[in-house]
């Protein structure tokens, strides 16, 4: 009798703990609702990492805290509380490295490849955005960190996060100047190595939309940021024919954009209206980050 009571006990506690993980995961599916959610989520993450009995099971929801954060430091608005959000993240996430390695950029017997990347990937956007909030110059000695880990990455395995790495250096590389680039020791961050990079991330992840016989991005992100170093080269040919996609697309309407964005459809949505909101008016290209600006907008009209 007490065996079987030990043994109900254990099945209980397994599922409670199954449960939690599931509610985690299910806030995070509704940070489209309201950014707190995003919050929520991160701090039940959090949660389980404290609870979780193996290295591995902790670091892996120390990863999905830092992807929780990553959206909702994106939706606060002070840059104080921005820069406790992200630094909370990629501490989270270095945390999960060094519980996922064996060594320096190789996994541990029991993980994979794509596991750590994917920690490397978290550590690197969250230390890229705190760099971005904190200024570029006030964090430039972390750029050398970033682009490392970034390769690190690629050389797990570069397609995770939709080759989220190579997306990453491209805004990277076209958001430092190449001058406080070399300060550091790093080069080729020209707009063009940025716009080499992108058309990597780009190519690799291109989805037919058989309803209305176009191609995109499967990563909406990586779409608004190839945009935005097109228009900044005057590339008028490869950006009209991206942007012809985004706009057939967005007139369809949200419901379409989650269609075909099932597991990104809040980013989509947002990455979508950033553009189409540029495209319209040069005042509202500051909201999406879309540093051409002016030539974006003068662009997209011109696009036939």
């Amino acid at each position: 009798m007490r065996i079987s009571t030990f043994v109900l006990g254990l099945a209980l506690s397994a599922n409670a703990f199954s449960n939690t993980l599931e509610q985690a995961n299910t806030l995070f599916s509704k940070r489209g609702e309201k950014a707190q959610y995003a919050k929520e989520a991160a701090d039940a993450y959090k949660a389980l990492a404290t609870q979780a009995t193996d290295s591995k099971t902790q670091a892996l929801r120390k990863v999905d805290q830092a992807k929780a954060l990553y959206f909702f430091g994106g939706k606060v608005s002070s840059k104080e509380q921005k820069l406790s959000v992200y630094k909370e993240a990629y501490t989270s996430a270095k945390s999960a490295i060094s519980l996922l390695s064996s060594s320096t950029g190789v996994p541990a017997s029991d993980v994979t490849p794509a596991e750590l990347a994917f920690a490397h990937y978290q550590y690197a956007i969250n230390l890229a955005r705190w760099g971005k909030t904190n200024g570029i110059t006030s964090s430039i000695s972390k750029l050398p960190e970033l682009m490392r880990n970034l390769e690190t990455v690629i050389k797990l395995d570069e397609s995770v996060a939709n080759y989220g790495a190579y997306r990453t250096i491209g805004k990277t590389k076209y958001a430092v100047p190449a001058a406080i680039a070399r300060l550091v020791g790093l080069g080729n961050f020209t707009t063009d190595d940025a716009l080499d990079a992108l058309f990597t991330a780009y190519d690799n992840t291109v989805m037919y939309v058989d309803e209305l016989g176009v191609e995109t991005s499967k990563n909406s992100t990586t779409t608004l940021y190839i945009l935005d170093v097109l228009a900044e080269l005057e590339e008028r040919g490869d950006f009209c024919d991206i942007f012809r996609s985004v706009k057939l697309i967005s007139e369809k309407g949200d419901a379409f954009i989650a269609k075909l964005f099932p597991t990104k459809t809040p980013e989509a949505k947002e990455d979508f209206k950033f553009i189409m909101d540029c495209a319209a008016s040069k005042d509202k290209c500051e909201a999406g980050d879309i540093a051409a600006g002016k030539d974006f907008t003068e662009l997209a009209k011109s696009c036939r």
